[in-house]
């Protein structure tokens, strides 16, 4: 099937973006999405500004075993870029009106006009993606993404991992501050249980390693 490359990129480009600034709109670093994709900032950046000398190979990327471009649970057209991320209120030609904007060189003449219709167009986007809070149903491909970033795993992901990963989550969230002025009483029942689920886990663990 024949590609029209600058499609691709175009869509790339409007993909991560909205992954980025979605992220960032719900106080995640963007350090941590660069981790749970496996792509540098370089890479990401690239794929941003639709670099044509130093393509990036997503359709590779994909395909490695484990890629952190599956986690999101958006589909591989959807992050390779052979089809792009609709959001309502927005179309194709606001989002080509932003990125001729944003090629603008700065000495243009037209520089006041390019910084007003870049803020407008991003407030725009952040007004669009602030409704994805209010929707109860998830179709489109832009609420697998906010679902992701709100609980932190794919909408579809199995049943039977939901509480263990739910579990990984809280986990993560405990430093020793928080372990410092914790409950004494609880803090030992916490203890008491950890312990209990450590145990439960590493059998697991022993006996599938040994299968």
């Amino acid at each position: 099937m024949n590609e029209d490359i600058n499609e691709v990129l175009f869509n790339r480009q409007v993909n991560y973006l909205i992954i980025e600034k979605l992220w960032k709109y719900n106080g995640k670093s963007i350090y941590e999405l660069y981790n749970l994709l496996g792509i540098t900032q370089n890479t990401y950046s690239r794929i941003r500004t639709a670099d044509q000398y130093h393509k990036v190979n997503l359709d590779k990327e994909w395909d490695k075993k484990g890629s952190g471009l599956q986690k999101l649970g958006l589909s591989k057209e959807i992050m390779t870029g052979k089809k792009m991320i609709e959001i309502d209120g927005i179309e194709k030609k606001d989002w080509e009106e932003y990125w001729q904007c944003r090629n603008m060189k700065k000495e243009d003449d037209k520089a006041n006009v390019k910084s007003n219709n870049m803020a407008y167009f991003m407030e725009k986007l952040r007004k669009a993606l602030k409704k994805l809070s209010m929707k109860e149903t998830i179709r489109e491909d832009i609420d697998r993404l906010y679902y992701f970033v709100i609980h932190g795993r794919p909408v579809d992901q199995g049943v039977r991992d939901i509480e263990m990963q739910d579990l990984k989550t809280s986990l993560n969230r405990i430093d020793i501050q928080k372990i410092k002025v914790c409950n004494n009483e609880l803090r030992e029942e916490i203890c008491k249980l950890l312990k209990e689920r450590y145990d439960q886990v590493n059998t697991v663990i022993q006996y599938y390693n040994l299968k």
